[in-house]
């Protein structure tokens, strides 16, 4: 990722499916990496994405669900991360080799992680049930485990992310956290 030579440990997604250029460049300054989620709405996710991008976030990405249909190629410059949600097809983005942007897959199972890893993203999202939209039935903290155990791919832990548990996941192996919905109560949203 472009900001530093250090991983970023924090992720935050713009929560509730809903694309915010404020709250995205706002955890990009403070040293997350600011996810806007492109929504439902193509022509909307985009232009509040190329909004945030005009801010100039030093770290920013998108998450994109399956329901979108999205043609990676309407992805603008500058945009270091793609996430894709449970359920969107990895392969149309990971096998593009001139994607200047990470892939992220959310993952809700171990079946899914590895079919993820066999379409060569960077790094899987475990994202437990306790996360809202589409889960499994594991919580993140058994999903990380699980999936650290299986791949050789960094792993994030999205889902019930709070001081305590955040701090098990990183000391259970966990490249780093992801936060949405708790983003909804900052002033920024």
């Amino acid at each position: 990722m472009s900001t530093n030579s250090q991983s970023i440990p924090i992720i935050g997604i713009t929560p509730s499916s809903r694309p915010d250029a404020h709250l995205a460049v706002a955890l990009a300054r403070a040293g997350a990496f600011g996810v806007v989620d492109l929504g439902l709405d193509c022509g909307r996710g985009l232009s509040v994405l190329n909004e945030a991008l005009e801010y100039g976030g030093p770290s920013l990405g998108a998450l994109i669900r399956s329901e979108l249909r999205f043609d990676p190629t309407l992805l603008p410059a500058g945009v270091d991360l793609v996430i894709l949600a449970p359920g969107t097809d990895p392969l149309p983005w990971s096998t593009r080799e001139d994607r200047p942007w990470k892939i992220f897959a959310q993952v809700t199972s171990l079946e899914e992680a590895k079919q993820a890893e066999r379409a060569n993203v960077d790094a899987l999202i475990a994202k437990g049930n306790e996360s809202g939209g589409r889960v499994g039935n594991e919580t993140s903290f058994i999903l990380l485990q699980r999936l650290i155990e299986a791949t050789e791919l960094p792993v994030y832990a999205q889902g019930g992310v709070g001081i305590r548990t955040g701090s098990a996941c990183l000391a259970g192996g966990a490249k780093g956290l992801v936060l949405d919905a708790q983003l909804a109560l900052v002033k920024e949203s």
